[in-house]
C-alpha cells in the first residue's frame, strides 16, 4: 500500500519539534536564505524531505501575507500531489481547504496536530458529555455515542436497585434526540469488541458509575482514554473507605467523624436528641441532595435538615445518608490532577459554588465555577497529591483523574471533603475545554483531547469560568419543550444538558433542572468572567435561571469565589505571579 504524500509548514509546525513519521515535503513562507536554519532544526530527522520556499511577491504586505502565501501553498499542494498537509495559520488553512477540498488539512496548535480523532463514549443521564460529543462530531471527529439504558448497570453491587420510573426513563433517553446519533451502550460494546485497530480509539465516559463499561473496554484491549474502575466508584460513594484512605495517606488533611444512617427516622431521632451540633446532610448515593444550613442557630439548622429528610425520604433511604459536622464558613477548594499512562499532564484548582442562591442550604452539582491553571510544584498540589496518588496513576492505563475537596477552617486547618476519583468534574471539565480551545473558535473541544493524547498540558489560558443554567419556570416548575435559542457567536461557549430537537426546534426536556453550562476563558480573570456572562446573555430560554455576574464577583458572603481566590493566593497555596491582577477590577479582602 502506497503511503500518502505528506507536507508540512515550517514556522509553528516543524519548528515546534513535531516529528514526521515518513518522507515529507516542506512548504514554507520563508526565503531560501533561511533554509540552513530549517535544515539545522530537522538535523535529527530520520526521513528524507524536500524544501519549497515561497518565491516572494513585491505586492505582499503584513495585511495580505496570509492570503499570498496561502494561495501559493494551495497551488503547490495541487502540483506536488500532497494528500495531507499540516499548517498552523487558520487563514491559510481556510484558503488551502477551499482550493484543495480533497486534501486532509490539519491545524497545528501549540505544536500539537489537531487530527481527526475517533471516540467511543458511554453515558447514562443528563451530563455534559452528550454536548461534548456533538461538538467533537461538528469539529470533524468520529463519535460513537452509547447510552446506558438499564439503570441497574450503573450501580455498585451493594447499592439497591430500585426500578426506574418509566416516564423518567423516557425523558432521560430523550436527551440529545435529533442532535446526534445515539446507540444502546450494550450494542456498542459488542461492536467495539470486534474493532481491530483499538489503539486508534479514545474511550470516554462522564462518570465513575459507568465503570462496568470502562472495565469491559479495557478487557477488550482498548488503552487510550478514560477507564474508571469499580474501586473509583467506591472511593466516591463509600465515604468511610475514602476517609480511611485520607487518614492513612494525607498527613496534612484532617478527617471529621460522621454519623451514618439507613432510615430517615433514625436520622431525625438523632437530630432531635442532639442539642448543640451543626451538621451537613449528605446522601451516600446519587439520589438525595446535600444540605448545608446557612445559619449558626442549631435549632433552625436542624429543622432545615429534617425538612429535607422528610421531603426526600425515598432518595435518602435508597443507599443511606450521613450527617457530617459542619465547619463554620469554610474555604472550600478542589485541586485536581490528570495523568496519562502514569505521566502527570496538568494540575488545576476548582473553586465552585453549589448553592442555588446566596443563603440557600440546598446545593446543586455546581452553580458557579472558577478554574485556575496551576503548576505541579505548587504547595496545594504537594498536599493534595501525595506519592500514593502518583503510584496509583502508574498502575492505570490511559487517563487517570484525581481530585480532593478540601475544607479550610478559620484556623487554617484543612479537612477532607470528598473524592471524585476518575470522574471529570462536570462544570470544571467544560471550563477546561474552554481553557484549551484555539483562539479563532474553530476548535473548541478537540484541542483538549489532542494535547492529552500527546501527553501535553492542554490548558492554554490561566483562568476559566463556568455559569450553570437551570430550567426554573413559574412556580419553580421546569419548562417543558421550551424553545432554546443560542446566538451563533456564543454557541461555542454553551454546553446544553437538557435539550433535544422537536419539530425542528431545540427544546428543553424535564428530566432535571440542569439546562446547561456557559463557559469563558482568558489569561485575565475579569475577562474570563466577562466572556462567560456575555454568552449567558445570548442564551434565550423562558425558564433560564442563573447566579449573576455581580454574585460571581461579590465579596459580600464568606463562601464567595473571590474570597476563596484571595485566600488561595495570599496563603501561597498556588504560584502568585498574577497576585496583583484583581487590584484594578475588584477589591480584595482577608478571610
Amino acid at each position: 500500500m502506497n503511503k500518502q504524500i505528506v507536507g508540512y509548514d515550517f514556522n509553528g509546525v516543524l519548528s515546534t519539534g513535531l516529528q514526521p513519521e515518513q518522507n515529507f515535503i516542506v512548504l514554507t513562507g520563508r526565503d531560501k536564505s533561511e533554509n540552513d536554519e530549517i535544515n539545522e532544526t530537522l538535523e535529527e530527522c530520520k526521513f528524507k524531505y524536500k524544501i519549497f520556499n515561497f518565491p516572494g511577491d513585491e505586492e505582499m504586505t503584513d495585511e495580505n501575507k496570509d492570503v499570498k502565501v496561502g494561495i501559493w501553498k494551495s497551488k503547490k499542494i495541487k502540483e506536488l500531489g500532497i494528500q495531507k498537509f499540516y499548517e498552523d495559520t487558520q487563514n491559510q488553512i481556510d484558503i488551502i481547504k477551499e482550493m484543495n477540498p480533497d486534501v486532509d488539512i490539519f491545524r497545528i496548535l501549540d505544536g500539537i496536530p489537531q487530527e481527526k480523532l475517533n471516540f467511543v463514549i458511554f453515558y447514562h443521564s443528563n451530563t455534559p458529555i452528550v454536548s461534548i460529543a456533538q461538538k467533537l462530531e461538528k469539529e470533524g471527529n468520529r463519535v460513537i455515542l452509547g447510552v446506558i439504558e438499564d439503570s441497574s448497570k450503573v450501580l455498585l453491587p451493594k447499592e439497591v436497585d430500585n426500578p426506574e420510573n418509566p416516564k423518567e426513563k423516557k425523558l432521560r433517553l430523550s436527551i440529545g434526540d435529533g442532535l446526534i446519533e445515539k446507540y444502546n451502550a450494550d450494542e456498542v460494546l459488542k461492536m467495539m469488541k470486534k474493532v481491530k485497530n483499538k489503539n486508534e480509539w479514545i474511550v470516554l465516559t462522564d462518570s465513575n458509575s459507568n465503570y462496568q463499561y470502562a472495565e469491559k473496554m479495557l478487557e477488550y484491549g482498548f488503552t487510550k482514554g478514560f477507564f474508571p474502575l469499580q474501586i473509583d466508584r467506591e472511593f466516591e460513594s463509600e465515604r468511610k473507605k475514602a476517609k480511611d484512605f485520607v487518614k492513612e495517606n494525607y498527613p496534612e488533611i484532617k478527617v471529621a467523624e460522621v454519623k451514618t444512617f439507613k432510615e430517615v427516622s433514625e436520622g431525625i431521632e438523632f437530630l432531635n436528641n442532639d442539642e448543640e451540633g451543626l451538621w451537613v446532610l449528605k446522601s451516600l448515593g446519587d439520589a438525595g441532595t446535600t444540605v448545608c444550613p446557612n445559619t449558626e442557630d442549631c435549632e433552625i439548622a436542624k429543622q432545615e435538615i429534617i425538612s429535607a429528610l422528610e421531603e426526600m425520604k425515598k432518595d435518602y433511604e435508597e443507599n443511606g445518608f450521613l450527617l457530617e459536622p459542619r465547619i463554620l464558613e469554610p474555604i472550600e477548594i478542589t485541586p485536581q490532577i490528570i495523568f496519562n499512562d502514569g505521566t502527570p499532564i496538568f494540575t488545576d484548582l476548582d473553586l465552585e459554588i453549589k448553592t442555588i442562591a446566596e443563603g440557600s442550604a440546598v446545593q446543586t452539582g455546581c452553580m458557579l465555577m472558577l478554574n485556575i491553571k496551576t503548576e505541579i510544584e505548587d504547595r496545594i498540589n504537594k498536599i493534595a497529591f501525595p506519592k500514593i496518588v502518583h503510584d496509583m496513576a502508574r498502575d492505570r492505563k490511559g487517563l487517570f483523574v484525581w481530585d480532593l475537596s478540601i475544607l479550610i477552617d478559620k484556623k487554617g486547618d484543612m479537612y477532607f471533603g470528598e473524592f471524585c476519583s476518575m470522574r471529570m468534574g462536570y462544570d470544571s471539565w467544560l471550563v477546561e475545554l474552554a481553557m484549551s480551545a484555539d483562539d479563532e473558535g474553530s476548535k473548541n473541544v478537540t484541542p483538549f483531547f489532542s494535547a492529552l493524547m500527546y501527553k501535553k498540558n492542554p490548558l492554554r489560558k490561566k483562568y476559566g469560568v463556568g455559569v450553570r443554567l437551570l430550567n426554573i419556570g413559574n412556580g419553580g416548575k421546569m419548562v417543558e419543550d421550551g424553545t432554546i435559542e443560542v446566538s451563533g457567536e456564543c454557541e461555542n461557549n454553551v454546553f446544553l444538558f437538557e435539550n433535544k430537537i422537536k419539530k425542528d426546534k431545540k427544546v428543553s426536556t424535564t428530566y432535571c433542572y440542569d439546562l446547561g453550562v456557559v463557559v469563558g476563558a482568558s489569561d485575565e480573570l475579569y475577562h474570563a468572567i466577562k466572556h462567560a456572562y456575555e454568552a449567558v446573555d445570548k442564551v434565550m430560554f423562558e425558564g433560564k435561571f442563573f447566579r449573576t455576574q455581580h454574585d460571581f464577583e461579590s465579596y459580600s458572603y464568606p463562601a464567595s469565589i473571590m474570597r476563596r481566590f484571595d485566600y488561595v493566593m495570599q496563603n501561597g497555596l498556588i504560584s502568585d505571579e498574577d497576585k496583583s491582577e484583581l487590584n484594578d477590577t475588584v477589591g480584595r479582602t482577608n478571610y
